[in-house]
């Protein structure tokens, strides 16, 4: 059993450190000495994160979450008494291949990724579920840095959470809230 928590490192490590212990082992158990590549230390990501612009992150999420003032919640338990309030249940369902592929078509057409639209349903769920036209939710990201050279080799966390924010009035069509 391996295992690990990821404020140890991301998932893309575990490839990683796979390819390296497993090729160990079978040069050790072909009595070869394991060849092992280069090493990108974790403290050059470090110094990249330090050297940011502190100032420029600040105003640019400053910017972004302008006049936000709420909580996006998800309901918890039943919100009323009434029969059509809501109802805490549990919903499974696989999409299936035809449904995939008209997902796929829609978001060929409009040009995004299928990230951006289930962002942005999940988005306009919530909207719907805090009455609210404009709702914020955290997504987790890969945050390796391209400009930092052998980052794709370095072994450690990289993830991080981004912001999305999903505002738009009940009159706007999902293609516009997808393409925003």
């Amino acid at each position: 059993i391996w295992s690990f928590h990821h404020i140890v490192m991301d998932g893309w490590c575990l490839s990683l450190m796979t390819k390296e212990v497993f090729g160990s082992y079978f040069a050790i158990r072909g009595n070869k000495q394991p060849e092992l590549g280069d090493i990108t230390p974790y403290s050059n990501y470090i110094e990249w994160l330090e050297n940011q612009d502190e100032d420029k992150a600040s105003d640019y999420w400053s910017e972004y979450l302008s006049g936000y003032n709420q909580q996006t919640l998800l309901p918890k338990g039943k919100m009323s008494n009434k029969p059509e309030g809501y109802s805490a249940s549990q919903f499974t369902h696989q999409l299936g291949k035809e449904l995939t592929g008209r997902l796929h078509q829609i978001a060929k057409q409009t040009q995004v990724t299928i990230n951006t639209l289930v962002q942005a349903a999940w988005g306009v769920t919530l909207q719907k579920y805090n009455d609210s036209q404009d709702v914020v939710f955290g997504s987790v990201v890969s945050g390796r840095p391209t400009e930092i050279p052998g980052i794709e080799n370095i072994i450690g966390l990289f993830i991080n959470t981004g912001t999305v924010r999903i505002r738009c009035t009940k009159e706007e069509s999902f293609a516009d809230v997808m393409i925003r």
